[in-house]
């Protein structure tokens, strides 16, 4: 018995929206050990932010990584910032 194409394609649908929860999980991860002085809610709310922007992306396979970036990059500009107005 084989499987219909319509229901492969659900299953590979599904596998590929878990992959994608599962990576921005280990990128939330990544980014508040990288950045402990950022509040964890905000670290996840920027990462949520990010990636509802670029959530329209055809191309699904490096959405993990775009997000890291720019969340990264947000994060660093805010550290930058604070230790600027620390050193004052």
């Amino acid at each position: 018995m084989s499987e219909k194409p319509e229901a492969a394609a659900g299953d590979s649908a599904i596998r590929a929206q878990q992959a994608e929860r599962v990576a921005l999980r280990e990128v939330t991860a990544r980014l508040k050990a990288a950045f402990p002085t950022a509040a964890p809610n905000t670290v996840e709310e920027l990462v949520g932010t990010a990636y509802s922007e670029l959530s329209h992306a055809r191309v699904r396979t490096y959405l993990a990584i775009l997000v890291e970036r720019r969340v990264r990059k947000t994060l660093a500009v805010n550290d930058a910032a604070a230790e600027a107005v620390a050193a004052q």
